[in-house]
């Protein structure tokens, strides 16, 4: 019994492009009301690895199923996912430490970084609903 790629494929597509919009959504309504550290150190860590996990294995099996330009999409959301994680992410905790307490140009700082980390989880949530609809339109 051979394993059909496809039919996992669209499923991991469709779970990364819901959980980048739900976290999008998420993040979008409630970073103000949230505690700065529990956002910084608790979820958004977690969640960018979690949704890198998701696009690494979206695009690997969409690689496998044949869809090499879904895949390597999947495959620069991933990197993006990475990126944000390991540099935006970084540079706003850098940013918003005790040394920096009161200091308006860190706040500044963060406040970019933040508002970067934003409009990238867009960029990432337009890219994989793209993808699912390439997807579903070559089925």
């Amino acid at each position: 019994m051979a394993l059909d790629f496809e039919l996992i494929s669209l499923p991991l597509s469709a779970l990364l492009a819901g959980s980048l919009a739900g976290g999008c959504m998420l993040y979008l309504s409630l970073h103000r009301q949230l505690d700065q550290q529990l956002l910084l150190r608790g979820i958004l860590p977690v969640f960018l690895r979690q949704n890198a996990v998701l696009a690494i294995l979206a695009g690997l099996f969409n690689a496998l199923s044949g869809l090499a330009f879904e895949a390597f999409l999947q495959a620069i959301i991933a990197m993006s996912l990475i990126f944000s994680r390991i540099h935006l992410l970084r540079l706003a905790m850098n940013s918003l430490t005790e040394e920096t307490a009161g200091d308006s140009g860190a706040r500044h700082l963060y406040q970019l970084n933040i508002g970067a980390l934003a409009i990238l989880l867009l960029l990432q949530t337009s890219a994989s609903l793209w993808v699912l609809i390439l997807i579903g339109s070559f089925r």
